[in-house]
């Protein structure tokens, strides 16, 4: 087997907590040939120190201190600084596997792609949940990426399911896609900036190999789990950056279009449902949800959180009860969440699914379905998705490129 170069980038702000785990999950490799670059994004912490220690005593190591200037400007600095074939971004807070160099070796010693992609753990305080790609793993040359890949790459039909989870983290990328790629990022872009780079890669690869192979984690951090203030421009950021990169690449527009209108509408649900807000008597996505409805609301996590205060703040309806099978996890914060099994002695009207993914909703329904509860279940999904209701914000950059039908 050749040998082949990595340069794992890590990205780190004021992580002190967790950097050294992270860094020497990598300098743990089994396979050897590799570079470690980690850019200090003006870590007020101890971070940076512990970086430069590492660099010190081990010759694989570099660390790049800048002032902070967010994510995506470290990620580019990482990408420009890098001397390997492939480099694999890791977020310093994460882990990964101490074989993952060796297999995804293995990969590239076959097939030589472009791109390498597995699947993803996110790793929460009390429990482990797999994030899957819904591409069908295996060997895509450029025809196969753009006949298999594409048409279900951001939005497989299923509300919500991506046909690859937006992750940049974990992947193997020839340095000169991302070299191709970095300046069309918008620096503006901290939040869902994996997102803009993955499927801007994807728009310039010829190949790929997609494995349903697991190396690494994703830590969900208990500070995370409070709530997080979304504006609307960040979203619209991640629409305008792609759309934008699509045209460039001028490659079946329409078709994807359609998968960023679904996007859109999915991030707007999940981050800023009170966009689609009105003072009308029916509830926009579940009509058949009265003021006066007795509802108990399934899902603690974000969305949850965010869907719950919405409905309490515009009295959409009376939450009788919120319930989530990791309850415990909440009540350390001080909410009021109950294990799922209360719903049997509870009267309501409905259970809404409070989530917009279509793979957690699945998992919702399977475990009411365990307890005997298969009606009066609410959740979102393609019928009552109505594009016509996509924000203004988004209206305006298709409006931009001459996109809107007449």
């Amino acid at each position: 087997m050749r040998d082949i170069l990595f340069s794992y980038v890590i990205t780190a702000y004021n992580i002190e907590k967790y950097i050294q785990e992270c860094i020497d999950s990598i300098l743990e490799q089994t396979h050897c040939d590799f570079e470690l670059i980690i850019v200090d994004d003006g870590s007020e912490d101890k971070t940076g120190k512990i970086c430069d220690e590492y660099a010190e005593k081990d010759k694989r190591v570099r660390v790049i201190h800048q002032v902070n200037k967010g994510l995506v400007r470290a990620r580019k600095v990482g990408i420009e600084c890098a001397k390997g074939e492939y480099i694999i971004f890791i977020d310093g807070d994460d882990w990964i596997d101490k074989d993952m160099g060796e297999q995804i070796a293995r990969y590239i010693d076959k097939y030589n792609p472009d791109i390498f992609i597995s699947e993803v753990v996110k790793e929460y305080a009390t429990h482990s949940s797999r994030i899957k790609n819904y591409v069908k793993k295996g060997y895509y040359d450029k025809r196969k990426v753009r006949e298999n890949i594409y048409p279900i790459m951001i939005y497989t039909g299923n509300f919500f399911e991506k046909g690859l989870a937006s992750y940049i983290t974990g992947k193997a990328i020839k340095r000169d896609i991302l070299l191709a790629v970095k300046d069309s990022v918008d620096d503006r872009g901290s939040w869902g900036e994996g997102t803009i780079f993955l499927y801007s890669c994807m728009l310039k690869v010829t190949s790929a190999v997609i494995t349903e192979d697991v190396f690494y984690h994703y830590r969900m951090r208990e500070d995370s789990i409070s709530l997080q203030d979304m504006d609307d421009n960040k979203l619209v950021i991640i629409y305008d950056n792609l759309l934008k990169n699509i045209i460039v690449n001028n490659y079946n527009v329409k078709q994807f279009v359609l998968q960023l209108d679904y996007l859109a509408m999915f991030l707007f649900i999940w981050k800023r449902f009170d966009v689609f807000d009105n003072d009308n008597e029916e509830f926009f996505l579940f009509p058949m949800v009265k003021r006066e409805s007795k509802i108990v609301l399934y899902g603690a996590w974000r969305f949850g959180q965010d869907f719950k205060s919405y409905i309490e703040r515009k009295e959409r309806a009376n939450i009788v009860l919120w319930v989530d099978k990791n309850a415990e996890e909440y009540r350390k914060y001080g909410w009021n969440v109950d294990k799922p099994e209360k719903i049997l002695d509870t009267e309501y009207d409905y259970i809404i699914l409070a989530t917009a993914m279509n793979s957690v909703a699945h998992s919702m329904r399977s475990a009411l379905k365990e307890m005997g509860i298969t009606d009066n279940i609410l959740t979102i999904d393609n019928n009552v998705i109505n594009l016509e209701n996509l924000p203004h914000q988004i209206i305006a950059i298709k409006e931009k490129y001459q996109l809107t039908e007449n």
